[in-house]
């Protein structure tokens, strides 16, 4: 069983570990400038390449949240509950 100066020790270095990696997430933006998506600029084909990248960057978050949206409402909306029903087995069942 830790002390009481163990835990106290262990809080302060919790602490500043959380407040050197606040001090990194507040100087990320400066790091990661187009981080995600190519450097706009350079050439007339590079600017319509950037574009291109971006909408379908978007468009595949967009279908991403999307499907993982309906697996997180399946999960929650057909889980096993204690004292309901058993779950239908779907063992061998061809077309589903």
């Amino acid at each position: 069983m830790p002390t009481a100066a163990t835990r106290t020790r262990r809080r302060a270095l919790l602490l500043a570990l959380a407040g050197a990696f606040g001090l990194l997430l507040a100087n990320a933006p400066l790091a990661l400038a187009d981080t995600f998506t190519p450097e706009s600029g350079g050439s007339p084909n590079a600017g319509d390449i950037d574009t291109l990248y971006k909408v379908v960057l978007y468009i595949g978050i967009a279908i991403f949240l999307l499907v993982e949206g309906l697996l997180i409402t399946a999960i929650v909306r057909f889980r096993y509950r204690r004292g309901g029903p058993s779950p239908a087995l779907v063992h061998g069942n061809t077309p589903l």
